[in-house]
């Protein structure tokens, strides 16, 4: 569809707490969604895991973003 595009971030401080946000933008049926990586990861698989699992979650498209995280 044509117009404005609604994309809700649903980052939270762990994955279920993501999980929940994305739940919520499944509900309202938003165009797309958004993450940064939470602030405690340690490691690569650890994003891979977060983000992974949000991936898994939605068809939407689905944005990684790259600040936050381990420097």
């Amino acid at each position: 569809t044509k117009g404005p595009k609604i994309i809700l971030g649903v980052q939270g401080k762990d994955t279920d707490e993501a999980l929940a946000y994305a739940r919520l933008a499944e509900e309202l049926q938003v165009d797309g969604m958004i993450s940064m990586p939470p602030g405690d990861v340690s490691s690569a698989a650890d994003l891979d895991r977060y983000f992974g699992a949000l991936v898994a979650f939605t068809r939407r498209p689905f944005i990684m973003q790259t600040s936050g995280g381990p420097p």
